[in-house]
């Protein structure tokens, strides 16, 4: 019986978030340098055991895109972003305030790709 309990129990064991809705939105834009966008929005949930301060992202890496730097938006405010010194292929995002746990936000994140530069041939 007590096995069944524990292995009910969710505890936090470190920092830590949930994506609790998230919808993307990806526009194709046909021209001589034809573009990709992406639009996409999150609401978050600190699941963690302590407030978070920044997040980390995976974006597609520039050797196959190149792409302008991601606007981003914390709820309402405008947030800047980075390059995370742990992993340079990462985008860092700075929070406007600590994340405190159990606590609710909307990430809303925008990206236009273009096609990775072809080498020039002599």
């Amino acid at each position: 019986m007590a096995a069944f309990w524990a292995a009910g129990c969710v505890v936090a064991l470190g920092p830590g978030y949930t994506i609790e809705t998230q919808q993307v939105r990806v526009q194709f834009v046909p021209a001589p340098e034809p573009r990709i966008r992406m639009d996409a929005e999150y609401r978050l949930k600190n699941t963690g055991n302590r407030p978070l301060s920044e997040l980390e992202l995976r974006l597609p890496g520039r050797r196959r895109f190149h792409f302008d730097e991601p606007r981003a938006t914390w709820d309402t405010t405008a947030i800047t972003t980075g390059i995370s010194t742990d992993n340079p292929r990462n985008a860092l995002i700075a929070l406007p305030e600590p994340w405190i746990k159990s606590a609710r936000h909307t990430l809303h994140l925008s990206v236009e790709y273009l096609p990775a530069a072809r080498a020039k041939r002599d």
